[in-house]
């Protein structure tokens, strides 16, 4: 199993009437196909409105795996949100802004190697093409969807990025 968990500044009480919706945002942000997003635990935070959510990642369904290229792009995911210290984008006027993002269990586990920063001149670009079998009329309203899956497919390292350009 796949767990980790974040700060909500919400008490249980109001997450637990919102918790169907709580999963949905998360399985948006880091979920995978063939696997589903279940929250185990909400823990409130000793004298303050915050509580600690707690959540794991499991195949669906319940006797399959995740597949190895589910599990690399959790990874991607998890370790984005842990170098950058960024948020899940959860649905905001229900539940604000996430903080403190944490791996409790991954398998293999993961290794974050902090970014190393390059001169210039040892800066290496690639460039790659790639045809859409599809009409222009088709993607050209999808592009920021197009980039996303880009993204996730790439398995970029924290210190990659990726700038895309539509030719006709």
């Amino acid at each position: 199993d796949i767990v980790a968990s974040f700060r909500l500044q919400k008490n249980v009480s109001e997450l637990r009437g919102n918790l169907s919706k709580l999963v949905l945002d998360i399985y948006a942000e880091v979920g995978v196909p063939n696997s589903i997003v279940a929250v185990d635990l909400l823990h409130p935070l000793a004298g303050s409105n915050w509580t600690n959510v707690i959540f794991s990642i499991v195949p669906y369904p319940k006797n399959s795996t995740i597949s190895s290229m589910g599990l690399s792009i959790i990874r991607s995911s998890f370790m984005s949100l842990v170098v950058r210290q960024s948020t899940l984008h959860l649905t905001k006027s229900m539940f604000g802004n996430s903080s403190s993002f944490e791996v409790l269990k991954f398998p293999g586990g993961i290794t974050i190697i902090p970014p190393q920063h390059a001169f210039p001149p040892e800066t290496l670009h690639a460039t790659f093409n790639f045809t859409l079998n599809f009409p222009i009329y088709k993607v050209q309203d999808r592009t920021d969807e197009l980039k996303d899956q880009m993204k996730k497919g790439l398995l970029l390292n924290s210190n990659e990025g990726m700038r895309a350009n539509a030719a006709l």
